[in-house]
């Protein structure tokens, strides 16, 4: 999210360009994701170069039986979304993760 508005990238790498350059009131991003940097990537490098956004990270997987995700998402401590799910439950994930606005 940025100033009140939502900012979408279709792949982890041009994800992480974003980030680069703008400024977010938090992060939803898939696990899995096209291209060579998938969401752990991802938020890795928030962890390492975003601290602000640190515990204001959703991730989203459809994959949750797979135990390499599995261990990610216990290591990490980091929020997710099962696929698929209702809108209201991301309103919900959202409004816990980030506040309402």
């Amino acid at each position: 999210m940025s100033a009140g508005g939502v900012v979408n990238a279709s792949s982890g790498a041009e994800g992480l360009q974003r980030l680069s350059n703008g400024r977010f009131a938090g992060v939803i991003s898939d696990i899995r994701m096209p291209g060579a940097v998938n969401g752990a990537e991802v938020h890795g490098w928030i962890q390492k170069n975003r601290p602000e956004l640190r515990t204001r990270i959703i991730l989203i997987s459809g994959d949750t039986a797979n135990s390499d995700t599995q261990a990610f998402l216990a290591q990490s401590g980091t929020p997710c979304i099962e696929k698929p799910f209702r809108v209201q439950q991301l309103i919900s994930m959202v409004e816990k993760t980030f506040g309402k606005p």
